[in-house]
């Protein structure tokens, strides 16, 4: 018993000396599971639950993504039991749909909450506190009703110097010459769609923004699509380079089954030479395992544009 406890007490230090950190859904998970923890071991002396938080919060310090706790490991009352696997149904299904890559926050704000539901229903008797767990899950989990599609406006961005312009467009001169007829107004409109980590499956929100953006481009006077796939910092750069290409080519095929014509779509892997969140190497970060599309759209009256550029757009 003295060398459980002192095993325990072992996990619980190492945790104590984390500093909290907020931002990405690990560093959320890891400052969660320490207080979780430190709370456990210094206000209820639990020190078997403490352990289990303190190993998960040491888990994220690796890197590595603790799963939510199954309650069928967890001495539950019956009546409880039905409840708690909805919502570890729900829980699970928002994470594997991408649910920690649009809202970091709340998605491990919601995996805290229920995992602090289930180790407070199992002891059954402090009342207030598995309601305030039981209400900090409820509240992040109702973010996976919101679509992330609609968001899609906030990514737009202007263009605004022509020598922008002549960048994205320096080899199709006559698009140049159209853009100034129009009096440069050009666009880049940018979006991204994330992956789990070794997986280039698209989730059902990504899909649903990959059908607006087709829609945009089937509609508007599109000149080119750029699809960049990239990964996080972690596993073998040769096979994140594979991986990266994969994730562009799904982006591409949704893209072309929803109307996109594949002569207009160009396609780059990058690997893991580009990360915009987590620059250190081994890292999993859920924010670098994207694929960014880029779409060049011409805007303006366009009958007067394509009469001027001999009634057709280059495409």
């Amino acid at each position: 018993m003295g060398v459980s406890v002192s095993a325990c007490m072992s996990d619980v230090k190492e945790v104590r000396e984390l500093k909290p950190q907020s931002g990405s859904f690990n560093a959320e998970l890891m400052t969660g599971y320490r207080e979780l923890a430190i709370f456990e071991a210094d206000e209820m002396y639990d020190w078997p639950d403490a352990k289990i938080f303190a190993k998960k919060a040491l888990l994220t310090k690796n890197g590595q993504v603790p799963m939510p706790e199954n309650p069928l490991n967890w001495r539950l009352k019956k009546v409880y039991l039905a409840e708690v696997e909805d919502a570890y149904q729900i829980l699970n299904h928002a994470l594997s749909d991408n649910f920690s890559d649009y809202a970091p926050l709340s998605a491990a704000r919601a995996q805290i909450g229920f995992d602090c539901w289930v180790e407070q229903l199992e002891e059954g008797w402090q009342l207030d506190h598995i309601a305030a767990c039981r209400e900090k899950f409820d509240d992040a989990i109702q973010n996976i009703k919101s679509p992330v599609a609609e968001h899609e406006a906030d990514s737009i961005i202007k263009v605004e110097t022509q020598t922008q312009v002549e960048e994205f467009n320096k080899e199709n001169d006559k698009l140049e010459k159209c853009h100034s007829l129009a009096n440069n107004e050009v666009r880049l409109l940018s979006n991204k769609v994330h992956f789990l980590h070794n997986e280039s499956k698209l989730g059902k929100n990504d899909l649903l923004i990959l059908q607006k953006i087709a829609h945009k481009v089937k509609y508007a006077n599109v000149t080119k699509v750029l699809i960049n796939g990239h990964t996080d910092t972690s596993g073998d750069k040769k096979y994140n380079l594979r991986l990266s290409l994969e994730r562009a080519i799904e982006v591409w095929g949704a893209l072309v089954e929803n109307g996109v014509s594949p002569k207009i779509i160009l396609i780059s892997a990058h690997g893991e030479l580009s990360p915009k969140v987590n620059l250190d190497d081994g890292a999993r970060e859920p924010r670098d395992r994207r694929a960014e599309i880029n779409i060049a759209e011409l805007q303006g009256h366009s009958e007067e544009i394509n009469e001027l550029c001999n009634k057709k757009l280059p495409i």
